[in-house]
């Protein structure tokens, strides 16, 4: 994937960006990507105002469909896996800890946004707390911006440099991604025996 960076430079970054945010995993930490466009594909200070914002966009427009997606169906889906489970109770108690402070929800929006390898898993937890639509797309927007400013810049000014930094990393992120790739697996694997055996528990008592 890097390899392909190299390449195609920011048009492959922001679609990569956009797909990650909506959901899509690629198994590598998006700022890595970014880092690679910053030394090599921008050459001027408006070049990289111009990445920032086109990045930013791709960002927000991929975390707000994922939010949106998960927010209208995503609830009732839970809702029903825990069903008569004490989990169901645990996530009205978290829903109910949102909504009280709007500078409180916009500034952990902001924060979640900015940590490598959870912003997509925060989104749909956010989602699924039900946080209010305007106060998630406020703490995303500025998120968005922060985050994809920070490896920019920094590729921009470590420049060949930059190589020293990312070649240690590419061997470790290839391992990082088979790891999640099984752990994903084992995951979804989980839920749906579940699920399974709630149902059958269920239309045994019903």
């Amino acid at each position: 994937m890097l390899d392909l960076v190299r390449v195609h430079g920011l048009s492959l970054v922001v679609a990569l960006v956009f797909f990650t945010e909506l959901g899509v995993p690629s198994f590598i930490p998006n700022e890595v990507p970014l880092l690679l466009v910053g030394a090599y594909d921008l050459h001027s200070l408006l070049g990289v105002l111009g990445a920032i914002a086109v990045v930013s966009a791709a960002d927000l427009l991929g975390t707000t469909g994922l939010f949106l997606l998960i927010r209208s169906g995503g609830g009732r889906v839970v809702a029903r896996v825990l069903q008569g489970h004490g989990g169901e109770r645990a996530l009205g108690r978290w829903r109910a800890r949102l909504g009280r402070s709007r500078r409180r929800d916009v500034a952990l929006v902001i924060g979640g946004r900015l940590l490598p390898l959870v912003r997509t898993p925060f989104a749909m937890t956010m989602a699924l707390l039900e946080l209010e639509t305007r106060r998630y797309l406020l703490g995303a927007v500025l998120g968005a911006l922060l985050w994809a400013s920070g490896p920019l810049v920094a590729g921009y000014l470590l420049r060949g440099r930059v190589e020293g930094v990312i070649g240690p990393l590419e061997h470790d992120l290839d391992a990082l991604g088979a790891v999640l790739g099984a752990l994903l697996v084992l995951l979804a694997v989980g839920a749906l025996a579940r699920a399974q055996i709630h149902a059958r528990r269920t239309a045994r008592t019903g």
